[in-house]
């Protein structure tokens, strides 16, 4: 059985090699014929097509015209192979370069030789500082070439162009040199043993009440030709634009002006009469101004004289028995001078009452205080606005049935500003008094009226939060960076 066994597995194992062997030879022909059909297709042509003389017949003469035709019959051309695809060619990639860099070279003292001709200078049209003790200026970029002068620290040329490490520099008439590079600054360089020229201050000066002083020369203020009028109550008018000059008269609100110039801080002005002079810009506008109505003082009522009344005759008693007194004799010559009747006093009327000034505006304790809270609480990024805003509200809590009717009971109200218990220095510009001004004195608001206060936006979401204040109020608009609220019953 076992033997029986192994016999069909041996003949199933040969099967199967004559049948892989077939397939095998098959394919091999296939391919065979696939990969070389021309040269069957030019075997078979010459064959057919080999040349004959012209005289023989192409068919031979020992057969029978039937067989020798079947003999020249060709056989059919095998049918062309459909043609391979091509395949794509690899596109070639085009290697990166790494960039190219001039690397400058050094003399034997290590100085950067120009690797760039003159003629490949960048241009340029720049004043340049000498910034070392000496430094030699050449006809050409080179250690190697002619010294044509010794420039000395706080000479400073025109430089017409660059390279890498040297500059060409104009030396006046018609001249030119080269200098290293590394000598030379855009710096004001000041020479040796000289006192540099002050430079100019971006702080404003101010006199000691806070004051500025105008930078500018008369001789540069802008020319201008407007009507302005004082919005304070009393301005200086002034010989210089500055409060050390002579106060040539003294304007007050409403007054009528034209302007002929203005400088930084102060404005030239001519007054109705044609006085001249110079008075702070912040405290006159091109808006109207009407003046103040100021009371006329009541007279105090002139009292009527009283008449003086007669004397009246005292009755006189029969003489006695004694003697009647003698009157003293009168000196000779002198008359007896005769009775007169009281003289009547003089009335004089009692003084009438002057109307008190108005202080200035740097005078009133609750205006500077206004002020400097202003400073703290505006933002300078946006100047005016932002200290009006500031102002507005606070004279919007005056007016305000929960507050203070006072500006001084308003910032010191607990809890209100605490700038006001601040030892921060402010910072005071025009703007801020210009603007505290304004709303103190002008009443001009940038904000409705029934806006009372502001926060920040990062505070505004922590106290709603919390349950603030703000919680229970309505934010009317954002801007100088913070939010501007109200109370939703306040708004009409």
């Amino acid at each position: 059985m076992k033997t029986r066994r192994k016999t069909d597995w041996i003949l199933l194992s040969v099967t199967a090699l004559l049948v892989a062997a077939t397939v095998a030879a098959w394919g091999w022909r296939s391919l065979a014929e696939t990969q070389s059909p021309d040269a069957t297709v030019e075997t078979a042509a010459s064959v057919s097509v080999s040349p004959q003389p012209a005289s023989q017949s192409p068919f031979p003469t020992d057969l029978p015209p039937t067989q020798s035709s079947a003999r020249a019959t060709p056989s059919p051309a095998p049918a062309t192979p459909s043609p391979v695809p091509a395949t794509p060619s690899p596109v070639p990639l085009t290697p990166t370069l790494p960039p190219v860099t001039v690397t400058p070279m050094t003399d034997a003292q290590g100085i950067c030789q120009e690797p760039l001709s003159a003629d490949a200078f960048t241009a340029d049209q720049t004043e340049y500082y000498v910034k070392a003790f000496k430094a030699n200026i050449r006809t050409a970029p080179g250690t190697d070439t002619e010294i044509i002068r010794t420039a000395v620290m706080g000479d400073h040329f025109q430089r017409t162009g660059y390279g890498v490490c040297w500059s060409r520099l104009d030396l006046g008439d018609g001249q030119t040199g080269f200098i290293l590079t590394d000598l030379i600054t855009q710096e004001k360089i000041y020479p040796l043993n000289t006192k540099p020229e002050p430079e100019p201050t971006d702080q404003p000066q101010v006199d000691d009440n806070g004051i500025f002083q105008e930078p500018l020369p008369v001789a540069s203020f802008t020319s201008d030709q407007t009507r302005f009028y004082v919005k304070a109550y009393t301005a200086n008018l002034r010989q210089e634009p500055n409060t050390d000059s002579r106060i040539l008269d003294k304007l007050a609100m409403g007054d009528v002006l034209t302007r002929t110039g203005y400088g930084t801080y102060w404005s030239r002005v001519k007054t109705a009469d044609g006085t001249v002079g110079f008075v702070l810009t912040r405290l006159i506008s091109a808006s109207f101004v009407r003046a103040p109505v100021t009371p006329a003082p009541t007279a105090a009522p002139t009292p009527r004289p009283t008449a003086t009344p007669e004397p009246t005759a005292v009755p006189t008693s029969k003489p006695t028995d004694s003697p009647a007194p003698t009157a003293d004799p009168t000196p000779a010559g002198e008359p007896s001078p005769a009775p007169s009747a009281s003289p009547t006093p003089d009335m004089t009327p009692e003084p009438s009452p002057s109307p008190t000034p108005e202080p200035e505006p740097e005078e009133n304790a609750e205006f500077l205080e206004m002020a400097r809270i202003v400073a703290l609480e505006g933002s300078p990024t946006y100047g005016y606005d932002s200290y009006l805003a500031v102002a507005t509200v606070i004279m919007n809590q005056v007016d305000h049935r929960y507050f203070p009717n006072t500006v001084m009971g308003v910032i010191s109200y607990p809890g209100h500003f605490s700038t006001y218990t601040s030892t921060r220095k402010p910072y005071y510009n025009d703007a801020v008094y210009e603007a505290t001004r304004d709303a103190y004195y002008n009443r001009v608001r940038n904000m409705p009226k029934y806006v009372i206060a502001f926060i920040t936006p990062l505070n505004y979401e922590k106290n709603v939060a919390a349950g603030g204040a703000f919680s229970k109020m309505e934010v009317y608009t954002e801007a100088y960076g913070v939010y501007w609220c109200y109370y939703p019953a306040d708004r009409p």
